[in-house]
C-alpha cells in the first residue's frame, strides 16, 4: 500500500511540474526511479575515520528535484 502511494505521489508531482519525456506526455514514476538510480556518494576517510561525505547529484536530477519542489537531498542524506 505504501509503495503504491509513493508511486501515485511521484506521478502527481511530476504531472504538476510539467515534466515530460521524449516518449510520453509526462514523466512516470517508473521513469523517475530509473533516472534516480545513479546517485553517487563519496566518502573521504583518514586514519579510519570518515572526515567528509559528498553527495553527487547530476544536473538532470537536480533539475527534476527543483521542478517537483522537493528539497535538496544533501539536507537529509548527509
Amino acid at each position: 500500500m505504501l509503495a503504491l502511494m509513493v508511486f501515485a505521489l511521484l506521478e502527481l508531482l511530476s504531472e504538476r511540474a510539467g515534466l515530460v519525456t521524449q516518449w510520453y506526455h509526462k514523466m512516470t514514476a517508473r521513469e523517475l526511479i530509473y533516472r534516480f538510480s545513479g546517485i553517487r556518494m563519496t566518502r573521504t576517510r583518514r586514519g579510519g575515520k570518515t572526515i567528509q561525505l559528498q553527495l553527487v547529484i547530476p544536473d538532470e536530477q537536480q533539475y527534476i528535484l527543483n521542478q517537483m519542489g522537493l528539497p535538496n537531498p544533501r539536507r537529509y542524506l548527509l
